[in-house]
Parts: structure tokens; C-alpha cells; sequence
């Protein structure tokens, strides 16, 4: 039988005491369980006021961060949210609160307690998520306080300045405000088009915000001044020669390796005096490219490739650009399309046009045959791209794409057929070994004249909804596809293999390709962790066109 829930009355003044936490839950409840059912009458309701609040925060500092949650914040939410009239001033629900968008300059007594609710909120949501997450190990309830957690004291900063300026009855540009509402003032309106329909008023204020903040190393203000002075904009005019320390606040004070891209692009393009520094430029772009940063790499590409401040080095130009490759192609097979995997496969691309001997060992092979495999990539990807929102120049980088293309395709004619029989397991190769901390299958099926083998990536890791798939470029069909799997047949004249590999799914995790010298024959073996579970010979490999 389920235990009747307990019948707690609260009377005007214990409801009132209960806000300004002169009392504690467990103080009401005769050390009732915060979780436990509880049918809560309350005498009268008590409109919560900001001095209340007040003194709520000030006596929560000496509490614990665990006391604070079970014997004030929960019970507030779960019995007092209503009788202390705090839904008709912020959210309609308690559980609303942490997902709502408090008023980023409070100009009210309830925008100032809405404000702070929210915020505790949000970080009462997180720090409760943590400690469950942890099974209850985390620690940081107990060895930390109330204002560490919450920053309390940030809160009746604001409360007093808030009193006391509206006391002196000063116009909103002449409030103060504590950092954390000047961020999110800042945070909220970051954008050109917001900024430039913003008042008179709020112009002023923005400026005013961002000059107080980055005067005491705000990240947010130093990186929004940065940029406003690289750019231009309502706010500040642009101004090359401000911007450049500001960036190198960013980069020295904060680690932020998108200002050493910004720096090297200033000095690149001589933006200051109108003449490059390509010494600095190198530099800047040097160090934005230990921060992974994939315009950096193109542009340390271009300059070895025209020996800008460094001598001539096409193949330094390659391998970086080939790194770039490597990196953005697994993001973008990982789900980030919006990447720059587009723009690198046709720089990979370009290289090969270029001719023979523009790479070291390019003579021997098929310049427009490889240029053409990175060309129906990047079209696949910019393509996949777009269905996500175009970025600016994708149409013209297309438009690019598809002009090389039919320089490529002029020179290497896709098959009419509906097969492509190959010798080389290059494809198969790079499909597997692309995303090689995947789990695959293979399946192979007889036929009367040949065998079908699929072979599909399955699993990744337990975070992922689904494996990545891979851009699968087959040139001599001319096509490209975006696919989790790869398809081709065996000629049993041309192979051999074992029953035991017929007719169900065979898990593996790596591939290796074997010949031997003198043998047209290729043996292809499937292992996991290191035990072969399939292997066969064959001369040919047999595409079929997707």
C-alpha cells in the first residue's frame, strides 16, 4: 500500500520566512525528505520581493552548496513556486526557469530577480546533473561554497547597485552593472544587423560595456572589440592598426588560435600600410595552424607554392594540403559537412593539373585521372554542404569545380559500360582505412558466374547514433556518392574463395591488401584484432555503377 503523502500547513509568516531563508525546508518539515511526497498548504500566498532575495543570498553563504540545494532552491521549486507568486513574474513552471532568457539589462525589480533565478537555474540544473553523472563521487558539494558554485556574490552586487541607483532615479546609461549582465548584453546583440537597429541608447551602452570589460581582460569584449575594429561596424569604425594588439591579447591571454588566422591575413594582405609583411604573415599562420585551423594551412600552402618569404616548395605545398585533406575529410564523414573538405579536395585537385613534374613522382601516373577523383569529391561535398545553408562562394567555388571537371573529364573519359574491372584495391583501400576505428561487416554472395561482396561500416563508437559514412568517388563512372557501404563483384575465373566466407555477415575491423611479385593474383584479408576472418584471391575487382 503506498504510503499517504504528509500534510504540511505553512502559515503567512513561516512562507515568508521561508524566502528570505530564515528557515530552512527541513526546518518546516520536520526534516522531511525534499523528494518525498508532500501535500503543501500554505495560509495565504507571499509575493516574493527582490529584499527578500536578498537576504535569501546572504544567508545561503554560509551554507553548504548541497544544504542550499536540498533545504532551499528544490523545496522552492517543488511547493513555494506558486504561494511566493513567482510564476507571474518570470516563467509559468518552475522547471521552465533554467531554459528561459533572462533580461539581459534588468531595469526592474522583477527583471533583477528573474534574471537571478534564471541563472541559478542553470547552474543548479548542471551541478545536480554532474553529482548524479559521477554516481555521487563528485565532490564539489562539499568542498566548495554556495558563492563558488552560484557566484552569490555577483547577484547582491547587482541587488545594491540596482537599490542604490534607483534610488537616484539615474537613466539606464548611468546604472551599474556587475560583468555577467554587461557579457550577456554584449553576447546578445554580437551580430552586424542587430547592432545596427539598436538605439541610440543601446549604441551607447554596447560601447560602454565592451570599453569596461576589455579594460579588465573580458574575452568576450577584447574578441568582439577585435573584430569590430577588423571588419568596421556601428560600434567601432575599422581600424586595422587597433585591432592587431587586441588580437594579440586573444592569441598570448587566451589561447584563442582563430586571432593568429586573423593576424596573419591582416600582415598577408598589407592591410595596415598597404604593404604585405609576409614574415609576419608566415608566422601568424604557422602558429594558427597548431590550432588546426584550415584557412591557415591553405595560405601557408599558396606561400611555399610561390616562395612568398620562403623558397619555392611545391611538395612542403603539397603536404600540407594533403594533411588538410586527410583531417577535413574524416570531420566531414563524421557529420561536420559544413567543413572546409570541399574547398581542400579541389586545392588537392589543382595540384594535379598542374601537369607532371609539378609534384615530385608525378610523372608516373595518371595526372587527370586523380584530379578527377578529388574533383567529384569536392562537387559531392559542396553539394552536401549546401543542403545544410550555403556558405558564402559556394556557388562560385561550384562554378570552379564543375569548369575543372570538364577540363578532366575532357582528358579521361568515364566508361560507358556498366562495370569497371580494376586491378587496384585503392578504393576498397580508402574506404576502410579512412574511418579505421570503425567496426565493419562483409558479406559475400554466390552467384552462378560471380561473387557480390558488400561491405558495410556498422559501428563507430557507443556515441553515435549510426557509423560515418564516406565519400565514395568512383571517376571512371564519373560519379560520387555519400554512402555508409561499397559494392563490388568477383569473376570466379579470376578468384578463389573459401565456402566458409559465403552466405554470412563476417565482422572485421582491418583490411591488408597482399601481392606477391610475379603474381597477377591479389589476396585481400579481413581481420579482427588481429585474427583473419576472411580472406580471398582474386586478379580483378569488378564495380558495378551505383
Amino acid at each position: 500500500m503506498p504510503m499517504n503523502p504528509e500534510e504540511i500547513f505553512i502559515t503567512s509568516e513561516k512562507l515568508e520566512d521561508f524566502a528570505c531563508l530564515r528557515t530552512t525546508w527541513s526546518e518546516l518539515s520536520g526534516n522531511l525528505p525534499v523528494m518525498l511526497d508532500a501535500n503543501i498548504t500554505c495560509e495565504t500566498q507571499y509575493p516574493m520581493t527582490l529584499d527578500d532575495l536578498a537576504e535569501a543570498l546572504e544567508n545561503a553563504s554560509s551554507m553548504q552548496p548541497g544544504q542550499f540545494l536540498l533545504d532551499w532552491w528544490i523545496p522552492l521549486g517543488n511547493y513555494f513556486y506558486e504561494a511566493l507568486c513567482l510564476n507571474e513574474i518570470m516563467t509559468p513552471t518552475f522547471e521552465e526557469l533554467a531554459d528561459a532568457s533572462e533580461p539581459d539589462l534588468p531595469s526592474t525589480p522583477e527583471d533583477l530577480m528573474f534574471w537571478i533565478f534564471v541563472i541559478l537555474a542553470r547552474e543548479a540544473d548542471m551541478i545536480i546533473s554532474d553529482f548524479y553523472k559521477s554516481n555521487g563521487k563528485n565532490k564539489m558539494l562539499v568542498e566548495n561554497t554556495t558563492n563558488d558554485l552560484f557566484n552569490t556574490d555577483a547577484m547582491l552586487t547587482q541587488i545594491q547597485y540596482f537599490t542604490e541607483d534607483e534610488e537616484e532615479d539615474l537613466p539606464i546609461t548611468e546604472r551599474r552593472f556587475v560583468p555577467e549582465i554587461k557579457e550577456s548584453f554584449i553576447v546578445h546583440r554580437d551580430n552586424q544587423l542587430v547592432i545596427s537597429d539598436l538605439t541610440k541608447e543601446n549604441k551607447l551602452l554596447f560601447r560602454r560595456f565592451a570599453d569596461e570589460l576589455a579594460e579588465n581582460n573580458n574575452f568576450v569584449a577584447i574578441k568582439f572589440k577585435a573584430y569590430a575594429y577588423f571588419s568596421g561596424g556601428p560600434i567601432y569604425g575599422q581600424n586595422y592598426a587597433k585591432a592587431v594588439p587586441l588580437l594579440n591579447r586573444l592569441l598570448v591571454e587566451f589561447n584563442f588560435g582563430y586571432a593568429a588566422n586573423t593576424l596573419g591575413y591582416i600582415y598577408y594582405d598589407g592591410k595596415i600600410d598597404g604593404n604585405p609583411d609576409y614574415e609576419k604573415a608566415f608566422f601568424y599562420f604557422s602558429a594558427a595552424t597548431l590550432f588546426n585551423i584550415a584557412e591557415s594551412k591553405f595560405k601557408l600552402a599558396d606561400m611555399y607554392a610561390r616562395g612568398l618569404y620562403v623558397s619555392r616548395d611545391t611538395d612542403m605545398a603539397y603536404n600540407l594540403i594533403n594533411d588538410l585533406y586527410n583531417d577535413e575529410r574524416f570531420n566531414f564523414e563524421e557529420g561536420n559537412t559544413g567543413n572546409y573538405f570541399p574547398e581542400t579536395a579541389y586545392r588537392m585537385a589543382r595540384f594535379f593539373m598542374k601537369g607532371a613534374g609539378y609534384l615530385p613522382g608525378s610523372e608516373d601516373i595518371n595526372l587527370f585521372g586523380v584530379a578527377y577523383k578529388y574533383l567529384l569529391e569536392a562537387r559531392c561535398a559542396v553539394l552536401l554542404r549546401s543542403e545544410q545553408g550555403r556558405r558564402p562562394g559556394d556557388e562560385a567555388l561550384l562554378s570552379d569545380i564543375e569548369h575543372a571537371i570538364e577540363i578532366c573529364s575532357a582528358n579521361i573519359r568515364p566508361v560507358k559500360e556498366d562495370t569497371y574491372v580494376t586491378q587496384a584495391p585503392n578504393l576498397l583501400t580508402e574506404f576502410i582505412r579512412s574511418h579505421n576505428n570503425c567496426l565493419y561487416k562483409i558479406h559475400i554472395r554466390e552467384f552462378k558466374k560471380t561473387y557480390k561482396v558488400t561491405i558495410t561500416r556498422v559501428f563507430e563508437s557507443l556515441d553515435k547514433e549510426g557509423p560515418a559514412r564516406s565519400i565514395v568517388s568512383q571517376p571512371w563512372f564519373g560519379t560520387c556518392t555519400f554512402s555508409d557501404s561499397i559494392t563490388f563483384k568477383l569473376s570466379k575465373d579470376s578468384c578463389f574463395i573459401a565456402d566458409e566466407f559465403l552466405k554470412r555477415d563476417i565482422k572485421f575491423n582491418a583490411f591488408n591488401p597482399e601481392t606477391t611479385p610475379g603474381d597477377d593474383m591479389m589476396e585481400l584479408v579481413f581481420l579482427y584484432y588481429d585474427e583473419i576472418v576472411a580472406a580471398f584471391s582474386t586478379k580483378d575487382l569488378i564495380f558495378m555503377r551505383p
